[in-house]
């Protein structure tokens, strides 16, 4: 069979949390490694907001002088504080992303960072319920029909098809 089931979607989140290569993961559910890291890539859901907003321009903020930052209640002294009001307010404001997150397995499921507050950054997760709920969603998008009503099926008829 072509599609990921519940089951190797729930064995999936298991070898994820518990490390496994897309290898090893692809080995135990009879798909292809590239297959694997489609199926974790399309269906990588953000788990939760950081407590504080942190920019990746935090080190070296255009902002020296509270008095400048564009957030209008900023009270800290220098940028590289985390400030709740930067991605609302600054223009510059891109959140950070953790470098691991860039390369496989692209998910924090298993990472030894993610326990114990040591990551302040926003997770990226992959969850079987998520992942399965998408792909019914998917599923069925891909087998409804088009829907217009009779004003714009006449106007491809008159516009488009000649």
């Amino acid at each position: 069979m072509k599609h990921f089931t519940y089951d190797d979607r729930l064995l999936i989140q298991r070898a994820l949390t518990l490390g496994h290569s897309f290898s090893k993961i692809a080995e135990q559910t009879g798909k292809d490694r590239t297959s694997i890291s489609r199926e974790i890539r399309s269906h990588l859901r953000y788990d939760k907001k950081p407590a504080r907003s942190r920019c990746k321009f935090r080190h070296d903020c255009i902002f020296d002088d509270p008095s400048q930052c564009p957030a209008p209640e900023c009270n800290k002294r220098v940028c590289s504080i985390a400030c709740a009001q930067c991605a609302q307010f600054c223009d510059r404001y891109e959140p950070e992303v953790c470098t691991k997150l860039l390369k496989p397995p692209y998910a924090c499921n298993g990472c030894e960072d993610r326990g114990g507050n040591k990551c302040h950054l926003q997770t990226r997760m992959y969850f079987v319920e998520y992942a399965q709920q998408m792909y019914k969603q998917t599923l069925s998008d891909s087998r409804s029909g088009i829907s217009l009503s009779g004003e714009e099926f006449q106007f491809i008829v008159e516009n488009i098809i000649p």
